[in-house]
């Protein structure tokens, strides 16, 4: 008994003792790029259009009048961390943006002020940071990587779909790609549209 209470003892004074480290939470903002070396949209932006992402389209952002400073970014870029399983747009708009997947499986993003996702999810994004100069970073979905289907108004355009997403399936001329990220030192948007 005495031996136990000494065992004890001697731990917590040891914890007390030990120097309290914080944990530092590293956040990057970052700009997304297609990975998948023999397809032609390897190293493709992918930019946020209609609440959805896209590889090979233009971002759509909005900025309305009654602001007096409207924030000068134009490009897709994610707010991520390597200890969250959510995925935040780079906004300034009371509420902000989180990208989300679908029902239908895509890669989408909230509409401002707002956090509904209807039946789609949040969850689990998975965000492994660039090891350094030179290096990409990588988001996956549950997992697994994401799957790039061409448009039916356009061809050379292609929607981003989640092949971790309970349920969906990538049709036959659809790339699976990776969505490499890289570090990057821009100013936000007000918000994506």
């Amino acid at each position: 008994m005495y031996t136990k209470s000494l065992i004890a003892a001697t731990l917590a004074g040891l914890a007390s003792a030990a120097p309290l480290v914080a944990r530092q939470e590293t956040i990057d903002t970052v700009g997304i790029i297609a990975i998948h070396s023999t397809s032609p949209i390897h190293l493709s932006g992918v930019s946020e259009n209609g609440l959805k992402f896209w590889i090979r389209k233009d971002t759509a952002t909005y900025c309305p009048v009654v602001v007096e400073q409207c924030p000068t970014g134009n490009t897709t870029q994610l707010v991520l961390s390597a200890s969250s399983e959510t995925v935040s747009l780079n906004t300034v708009v009371p509420g902000g943006q989180q990208a989300y997947i679908a029902s239908d499986g895509s890669l989408s993003a909230t509409q401002a002020h707002s956090g509904n996702i209807g039946t789609g999810t949040r969850t689990p994004f998975k965000y492994t940071p660039q090891a350094g100069p030179g290096r990409v970073g990588i988001v996956q979905f549950n997992n697994t990587g994401f799957t790039a289907c061409p448009s039916a108004e356009d061809a050379d355009v292609y929607q981003v779909f989640a092949l971790g997403y309970s349920g969906y399936v990538a049709g036959e001329a659809c790339i699976n790609i990776s969505l490499g990220t890289a570090i990057v030192e821009s100013t936000p948007v007000w918000q994506y549209i």
